[in-house]
């Protein structure tokens, strides 16, 4: 029998399971995509559940603490023990399988990456909110940033550096770190009362400006946590809140000092290892692609890769891929940046046209057919949003082509439309693009060869694209673009020439195919209840237009 390996994410967010088999074939499941609770970072049952038994080998990680520590007060509040044995789920414990192994978070970033590398020398930086507990102390010390350095399928640690936690004096339920990754968190929870509102952040900085911090830890201290933190009603409550331009300073202030560690560590490391000429991303941290772009036009490295999915979505990923990585009878094999995608999420049969007629029932919608993508790109021509659901999902946190909601940039206020009756997200968050590799250049300001497959960074545009790409721009005229390949996503890729068939430019808005507070879509059940409840009239299921009569 065939070895495989399981890795589980038994994170505080996005929790996962993740299966590589003996070919290096990746399968990723996020519990979201299945409770459709966003950042659901309950036990993975609901991903374990729908893998194959079989012979393999099990890793797992839990955030900051060891997931037997986790598990053992699971099962204090209720029998959660008893739960798996009636699951049959034991064996993904340690609890009851010794044999599953742990794997430290920040390792199983690195090496959910590694598996993937598009280099066969490389430094790796992980940097996210907080890693594991450093075994190398007795003092209560995390995980903050680690380097490695990667030479064909093999990592090796080059160096930590930790942080501490401290309570706060005045605020009972906060905990402070000396941590910019923590800091970032804790700015993101007052301005919108959710600790995983980092990308908001980041996209409401261009707005403030920043306040002098002399020490994260005061810094939060002194914040007005009971009368100016935002209390989470609606997004239009917190359009209208009287702290509006406090919440922007706020914003800029922790771009500001996140710029500050991120692109100064990646400066001395380069200075520290000149003979390592590219660099590879991942960690929650990695997801910020403002201070990315910045250290494209900085030059220091020859080429920069950014994990696809850099956050906790991918622990259970590098935990399986740790595994593989070392098992000697497996061989690693490159995957270059034309091949890079991240559309891991699990197989699906495609279903024929009776069975799509029974999820959308033929007495509301209408199915039709298609020969290629031609039609749906007439439909966008004329000003039509619409849904594409196509192939595997992507595994990581953006939409990329195969859960996507499409239009083109070029519609006059689109996106307060999409805001307003679509998404309903805040207005000063922007949106992304997608672009067909060859034209990139033409429109951004990037190298000819520059692949950006997973919007990692924010580029600016180029000075006569502004006013039509104004859709998807931001304040500073960037844009968080996405270059399209043949190979990787050859179904949007044709979709794109079609569109420049018809509006002259290969290029669409591209946001993730769900509501503001949900998760994309994994089923076209799911598809059917957002389309059902929507103002978007087309879905593009695989090679069929749904439509609503």
């Amino acid at each position: 029998m065939n070895k495989r390996y399981i890795g589980l994410g038994k994170t505080q967010f996005k929790s996962s399971v993740a299966v590589i088999d003996h070919d290096g074939e990746i399968e990723i499941y996020l519990n979201e995509r299945f409770s459709r609770l966003k950042n659901d970072g309950s036990w993975p049952s609901k991903s374990l559940q729908r893998i194959e038994g079989g012979h393999a080998a099990i890793s797992e990680n839990r955030d900051v603490y060891h997931p037997y520590d986790y598990e053992k007060s699971l099962d204090q509040g209720f029998p959660f023990f008893t739960y798996l044995k009636k699951k049959n789920l034991e064996q993904f414990s340690t609890h009851f399988n010794k044999q599953c192994r742990f794997v430290s978070h920040h390792l199983a970033h690195a090496s959910s990456v590694a598996i993937i590398a598009p280099f066969n020398e490389s430094l790796v930086m992980v940097m996210d909110g907080a890693g594991s507990k450093a075994e190398v102390s007795d003092k209560e010390l995390f995980e903050a940033i680690t380097l490695f350095y990667f030479k064909e399928g093999k990592l090796t640690l080059l160096k930590n550096i930790f942080q501490k936690f401290t309570e706060s004096k005045k605020y009972r339920e906060h905990t402070w770190s000396t941590h910019v990754g923590l800091f970032y968190e804790k700015i993101a929870e007052f301005i919108f009362a959710s600790k995983t509102a980092a990308g908001k952040v980041m996209g409401l900085a261009p707005f403030g400006s920043p306040i002098p911090v002399n020490d994260y830890e005061n810094f939060l201290e002194n914040l007005d946590w009971e009368t100016k933190a935002y209390k989470k009603e609606d997004h239009k409550d917190w359009e209208k809140s009287p702290h509006y331009k406090y919440y922007c300073d706020l914003a800029a202030t922790a771009q500001f000092e996140f710029e500050k560690v991120y692109l100064g560590f990646l400066e001395a490391i380069k200075g520290e290892y000149p003979q390592v000429e590219n660099i590879m991303i991942t960690g929650g941290c990695a997801l910020n692609c403002t201070a990315n772009g910045k250290l494209l036009e900085r030059n220091w490295f020859k080429n920069v890769f950014i994990s696809p999915f850099p956050g906790d979505e991918s622990i259970g990923l590098g935990c399986a891929a740790f595994d593989y990585l070392n098992d000697d009878s497996n061989r690693w094999k490159i995957t270059p940046f034309e091949k890079q995608h991240s559309y891991f999420g699990p197989s699906q049969r495609v279903l024929s046209l009776e069975e799509i007629e029974e999820v959308f029932k033929p007495s509301h919608y209408h199915v039709e057919k298609l020969d290629n993508y031609a039609k749906v790109a007439e439909l966008i021509s004329h000003n039509e949003i619409l849904c594409w659901f196509v192939g595997r999902s992507e595994s990581g946190p953006r939409a990329l082509g195969h859960r996507s909601i499409l239009a083109s940039p070029m519609v006059k206020n689109l996106k307060d439309y999409l805001n307003n009756h679509i998404k309903f997200r805040e207005d000063f968050r922007p949106y992304g693009s997608s672009i067909t590799f060859e034209s990139a250049s033409e429109y951004f300001d990037i190298p000819d060869d520059f692949s950006n497959p997973f919007m990692s960074f924010a580029v600016k545009i180029k000075k006569q694209y502004q006013d039509l790409l104004k859709e998807v721009s931001h304040i500073d005229k960037t844009s968080r673009m996405q270059t399209v390949s043949k190979s990787a996503s050859p179904e949007f890729y044709e979709l794109l020439c079609y569109v420049k068939e018809f509006t002259g430019h290969p290029l669409l808005l591209n946001t993730s195919f769900n509501k503001m507070g949900e998760p994309i879509v994994e089923s076209l059940e799911d598809a059917f209840d957002f389309l059902d409840s929507s103002l978007i009239k087309y879905l593009v299921y695989e090679n069929y237009l749904v439509m609503k009569k």
